[in-house]
């Protein structure tokens, strides 16, 4: 083989086709100083990485390989190596929240100087929620925080707020941001954050709001809320818009004592939580996490831990904060007047002023569970029976849908749950809706017939005189009712409650039945038939015209049949106008008047129609 030495590239005679280009080795060590042959490169490349981005489905394996052949000092070698990556699948969002842990427990993640909208403009500007401090104030962001999950906030918390969104980590070398919105459910509140990666490559997103109780405004990087709110976190992947998370989160969930017969709230119940094996009082946590709480509280009063908060419950409420996971159980001493557990089904309870009431095993005696994950009492509210007070009272009618003309029977069926104490001189008083009427005779308790009620003036209040009624049991008040002409269409619900003597009251009972419309009460069927000759009596017998069509002023049609006749439904009351087509009388045929009062003009004919009949053209 003939060299070319210089400075410059040389190129062999047998390379010369392929151009191939070798460099001169001039000055290299002595094992190189051999000539270097050709070096031939052979590229293998499944998909070109720069098309994956936008044509490569997901979980597809890319792979590059790459060939060299070459020769040093005559001797033929090769080299080759191999890149293969698989593109990645959208991943689903998720979002958690947290809480700091003053005592050090929990998982170390590193939070970020958090940003907040302070417009609704989507180019903010953007402000730090912190300015450079953390949210305990202990050093300067970013820096690792101890955080747990949780279930509730407290007014005044900081509200951690964790994103998973694995599609937002676009550059691996660099801390990315995520926006997110959040919101108080039944409030004008609203702030956007903008979150910190944890860092490059991570895909989780971390930021922290502080919360209050002060004036509400949007927008003031700070979250107004109030007990028993929910605040809920929004996002919303910038690339992929299906994918949409929202998670919601209660404010200072409080439990509720209340009045199994009104729904009212109840101050004065004493509550100890225990454990439910040994029935010890339970170990409870302040709103810190460290500060230990009392297990026994009153219902509407107010409570301080040992680290000095003081928290005052509104009437009925009560909280116990925080708990170790476990299993436990509400020990209640009710007030004086009251009896815990409730014996009244939750049907009921959820039909008083104020529910829906979250009723759970709980609120009866039963276990208590709390996991890992939540660590906190859910909320539960507590039904009180009144020991003065125990009519419950329910009522049913027998049939969903009438008429006017129609009969109801309705039933009401009156409870004294109270083992010990009777009722004397109950009373149901019952509300009939407009236009229904109470008929005379039908009243009976069980299956003994009973004087009819006084019956108010207006003819709509029903007082039935029901008598004593013994302890833990049920009276049965059945009567029936008119649906009169003054009945309103649609929905008609009467209520109904019962008293005692001793100013005992019941809750109230409720039954609806839907008003319909009989059939031409307000609408009519206009009808009649097509005949050949001017016979006044238009007898079955007399020959009809088929195929002639008869239309209404407002374009409404039909053929006639047959025998010639027609008709046409749901006509409205006032007057209308029928015409002959006489484009359809077949040939021979003509309109001539056979009415001698002149409401027939040509082919036309004027009616009156009145609501609720049959009427004939």
């Amino acid at each position: 083989m003939k060299r070319l030495w210089g400075g410059g590239w040389g190129v062999t005679k047998q390379d010369r086709s392929a151009r191939q280009w070798v460099r001169s080795c001039r000055g290299f060590p002595g094992f190189l100083r051999q000539p270097i042959l050709p070096f031939l490169v052979s590229l293998s490349v499944a998909t070109w990485p720069l098309l994956v981005q936008g044509a490569t489905p997901p979980n597809t394996l890319i792979t590059n390989r790459a060939v060299g052949a070459y020769s040093v000092g005559g001797v033929p070698l090769t080299a080759s190596g191999v890149v293969a990556f698989t593109t990645a699948a959208r991943t689903p969002s998720a979002i958690t929240f947290f809480r700091h842990r003053l005592d050090g427990s929990g998982t170390n993640i590193l939070v970020g100087p958090t940003q907040c909208r302070t417009s609704e403009k989507s180019d903010g500007p953007y402000i730090p929620t912190f300015g450079r401090a953390a949210p305990d104030g202990n050093s300067s962001l970013p820096r690792q925080v101890p955080l747990v999950p949780t279930t509730t906030y407290n007014v005044g918390d900081t509200i951690f707020i964790h994103l998973t969104d694995y599609d937002q980590n676009r550059d691996a070398s660099q801390t990315e941001t995520a926006l997110v919105t959040v919101t108080v459910r039944g409030s004008l509140e609203k702030e956007v954050l903008k979150l910190n990666e944890t860092g490059p490559n991570t895909g989780v997103f971390v930021g922290a709001i502080t919360s209050n109780s002060g004036p509400l405004a949007a927008h003031d990087c700070a979250l107004t809320i109030s007990p028993n709110q929910e605040l809920v976190v929004t996002y919303t992947d910038p690339v992929d818009k299906n994918d949409s998370t929202a998670t919601g989160i209660l404010i200072d969930p409080l439990g509720l004592v209340f009045n199994s017969a009104t729904g009212a709230p109840i101050n004065g119940a004493i509550l100890t939580l225990l454990e439910a094996t040994g029935g010890l009082p339970a170990t409870v946590f302040g709103d810190d996490g460290i500060s230990t709480y009392p297990s026994t509280i009153t219902s509407g009063g107010e409570v301080t831990d040992s680290g000095g908060t003081v928290y005052r419950f509104p009437d009925g409420g009560y909280r116990f904060p925080f708990l170790r996971p476990g299993v436990y159980r509400l020990g209640v001493q009710p007030p004086a007047g009251h009896a815990y557990p409730s014996v009244v089904p939750d049907s009921l309870l959820q039909t008083l002023p104020g529910a829906p009431f979250s009723l759970i095993d709980g609120s009866r005696g039963g276990d208590l569970v709390i996991t890992a994950a939540s660590l906190s009492v859910i909320k539960m509210d507590i039904p009180l029976d009144p020991t003065f007070t125990t009519l419950f009272i329910t009522k049913t009618a027998g049939r969903d849908h009438v008429a006017i003309g129609d009969v109801i029977p309705y039933r009401i069926e009156v409870s004294h749950p109270h083992p010990t104490l009777p009722v004397m001189d109950v009373r149901v008083r019952d509300t009939l809706p407009i236009g229904f009427r109470y008929r005379v005779g039908s009243a009976h308790v069980g299956a003994v017939r009973v004087p009819d009620p006084l019956i108010s003036t207006d003819g709509r209040v029903l007082t039935f005189a029901v008598g004593d009624i013994p302890v833990a049991t049920t009276v049965t008040l059945k009567y029936v009712v008119e649906v009169g002409a003054g009945a309103r269409l649609g929905e008609a619900i009467n209520q109904a409650d019962a008293t005692g003597t001793g100013n005992i009251l019941s809750n109230t009972a409720r039954a609806k039945v839907t008003v319909d419309e009989e059939l031409f009460r307000s609408h009519s069927i206009l009808m009649g038939r097509v005949i050949v000759g001017c016979s006044q009596s238009v007898e079955e017998d007399e020959e009809g015209l088929a195929g002639v069509r008869i239309y209404l002023e407002d374009g409404t049609y039909v053929i006639t049949d047959p025998e010639g006749k027609w008709h046409i439904e749901g006509v409205t009351p006032g007057r209308h106008v029928v015409r002959l087509d006489e484009s359809t009388l077949p040939r021979g045929y003509e309109v001539i008047p056979c009415d001698e009062n002149g409401r027939l003009t040509g082919t036309s004919q004027f009616v009156d129609i009145q609501g609720g009949s049959l009427w004939r053209a």
